[in-house]
């Protein structure tokens, strides 16, 4: 079930979003991440409409749209991928902001594939300043 974000939800989010985080970067140190904790808690969830994908009463997965389209986050538990989750909440959303875009580090190869699928497009390609990664623009169709 596709809800929107509760309040009660958040430390089930940050667990979720540093996990998927460090899975889906391993060019990045594993305690990069941890900075962003209290950021993401104080500042950056809030700012966006997050949408959460509940199974079994519990957060399988999220999703926040924050201003201009911006798709901020899109992380589903690690044991859960290929289910499905991630397209329905990526399909609720675009429903909602139609012209979404994101970025991407590049070396995240299965995001890049994921996003590809679901008809995104490269929009254009920058290095990430705090990391020195190269990342892509992607924006859907």
């Amino acid at each position: 079930m596709i809800r929107p974000m509760e309040k009660a939800d958040m430390e089930q989010i940050l667990k979720l979003w540093v996990s998927c985080a460090k899975q889906a970067h391993p060019f990045l140190a594993p305690d990069w991440w941890d900075q962003y904790v209290e950021p993401i808690r104080e500042n950056y969830t809030p700012a966006m409409d997050t949408a959460v994908f509940e199974k079994d009463g519990r957060v399988a997965g999220f999703i926040g749209v924050a201003e201009k389209r911006l798709l901020g986050a899109l992380c589903v538990d690690p044991a859960l991928q290929g289910q499905g989750i991630g397209t329905a909440l990526l399909q609720h959303m675009a429903e909602r902001f139609p012209g979404l875009w994101l970025w991407v580090y590049e070396q995240n190869e299965n995001a890049v594939r994921f996003y590809t699928k679901r008809g995104f497009s490269l929009f254009g390609r920058a290095v990430n300043p705090a990391t020195g990664k190269a990342e892509l623009v992607l924006k859907a169709k």
